[in-house]
């Protein structure tokens, strides 16, 4: 393990792709800190586009758009959270 070794912290600059379990094993091995937006930027933005899918020819203001994403990135970040803490979701 790379924090045994170097007695330093792992900065570990995006995962895109990694499963939780993939997290969990980083974290075990000593990863202490995770760059973690760009999917969550993703999953909102697919939020947003499903929302606006299903608005059809309806109005869909600004807020609206906004608040889908953030509502999608807490949802995320919540997620990620429990993992990252090796915790059970509620």
């Amino acid at each position: 393990m790379i924090l045994e070794k170097t007695g330093k912290p792992v900065v570990m600059h995006g995962g895109s792709g990694l499963s939780d379990e993939d997290f969990r094993r980083c974290i075990q091995n000593g990863v202490r800190k995770i760059n973690f937006y760009t999917y969550a930027a993703k999953f909102a933005g697919d939020a947003v586009r499903e929302h606006v899918s299903e608005a059809g020819d309806g109005n869909v203001y600004f807020h609206d758009i906004a608040t889908w994403g953030m509502e999608s990135m807490k949802k995320t970040y919540i997620h990620t959270i429990s993992v990252f803490s090796n915790l059970k979701e509620s």
